[in-house]
């Protein structure tokens, strides 16, 4: 029998997962029912970790889309606040020179 055993350990109990390629006629391996559990868990872990990864990236992507038009709505608020604390600046500049220009007279 040809076959190749790789065991990988786990931090459960300090157990192993065996990994069976073999040549065993159309049954394939054999593996003890332990060992199938073991890389049942394995493979669930890696498509819960694949589902994680396509939820946080789903939500990542979706807060950057619907956040842009908030973002440019802030900016034309803040340039509009500029606009005016200058315009108020320009007012309280012409008062003080008028208020100077009296006070020479």
């Amino acid at each position: 029998m040809n076959f190749l055993n790789l065991r990988v350990p786990v931090a459960r109990g300090g157990g192993r997962i065996a990994f069976w390629i073999a040549r065993k006629g159309p049954q394939g391996p054999s593996l003890a029912p332990e060992d199938k559990r073991l890389i049942f868990y394995a493979v669930m872990a890696g498509w819960v970790s694949l589902a994680t990864f396509v939820v946080s990236a789903t939500g990542t992507a979706s807060t950057i889309v619907l956040g842009w038009p908030a973002d440019r709505r802030q900016v034309a608020e803040a340039k509009l606040k500029i606009a005016q604390l200058q315009l108020e600046l320009f007012e309280a500049r012409q008062k003080h020179a008028l208020k100077a220009g009296e006070q020479t007279n």
